[in-house]
């Protein structure tokens, strides 16, 4: 769908209004600019356009959600959509992004990450996991030593709480890459990386399926781009073993923002030879 450069203006325009009645009506009683009957005057004038203004963003951003749901997008990517009534693009993204994380989270630890048949796990061979128990144990040791060393007590607050949100944050991500496998639908592949990536490409858009043992020459996991190779690399520990060759470039979806489009895609993969097989069976139906 095409937006026009006006409708994007008159979304941006509702979205500031909103941030600046709030920011308005925080200046008026803070910093008392004005006599205390016209403050009151002004701030109940504030008030009904912020209840207008913000009824009226409340229902775009249900009725977009609606929208995309109806339209079978993610239910994640419906509420990001959502989110960017309110919020800048990339915001929203990191907002949606850290729901996500915690919902797979709590997913993970209540054990109701069950993959099934067309779920295709990758997360077996990630450094996240050894990390993950280091972090275990090196943890406590930091938020002891945090409290006995240090005689702030804002700053203590501070790095305790920090601490202990690195610490739930890396185990949501690792759950995230648990709970996210990548999934073969109706129509099409649904590759994910936690929440840090995805991509959705069609049955009808892959031209050659093959197993392909690749090193992306950097350690680690996630999505990488090499742009020289035309090619997007969703790799753990550095490597790949699943490639898919595309009939048209297709972008994936970052973190915060959409790659360049690539023909070429390389997969990690805990079971390369099942996912292969079943890829096959979809991509060519006739053979």
């Amino acid at each position: 769908m095409v937006v026009s450069p006006n409708s994007k203006k008159a979304k941006s325009i509702w979205r500031w209004l909103l941030l600046a009645l709030i920011i308005a009506e925080v200046v008026l009683v803070r910093l008392r600019f004005m006599d205390i009957r016209t403050a009151i005057g002004v701030v109940v004038a504030i008030e009904a356009l912020l209840l207008i203004v913000g009824f009226r963003q409340v229902a775009v951003a249900v009725h977009r959600y609606r929208r995309d749901r109806k339209a079978s997008i993610d239910v994640w990517v419906a509420m990001e959509n959502g989110m960017e009534v309110f919020l800048p693009g990339k915001l929203a993204k990191a907002l949606a992004s850290e729901l996500k994380l915690w919902y797979c989270l709590g997913k993970w630890l209540l054990r109701r990450a069950h993959p099934g048949e067309n779920d295709f796990t990758y997360h077996r061979k990630s450094i996240l996991g050894p990390f993950l128990i280091v972090l275990l144990f090196t943890t406590p040791v930091e938020l002891l030593l945090i409290e006995l060393l240090l005689p702030w007590a804002w700053l203590r607050w501070f790095l305790l709480i920090s601490a202990m949100y690195l610490f739930f944050w890396v185990c949501g991500l690792y759950a995230s890459m648990v709970t996210l496998p990548y999934r073969l639908d109706r129509d099409g592949i649904r590759i994910s990386y936690g929440i840090l990536a995805q991509a959705e490409i069609a049955y009808n858009n892959i031209l050659r399926v093959e197993m392909n043992s690749r090193k992306t020459h950097q350690r680690g996991d996630g999505l990488k781009v090499k742009t020289d190779e035309d090619a997007a690399y969703v790799a753990v520990g550095g490597k790949t073993n699943v490639s898919l060759h595309l009939k048209k470039p297709q972008a994936l979806q970052g973190w915060l923002g959409p790659t360049s489009s690539v023909t070429n895609v390389h997969l990690a993969a805990d079971e390369p030879s099942r996912l292969i097989q079943e890829l096959e069976r979809r991509v060519y139906p006739d053979s």
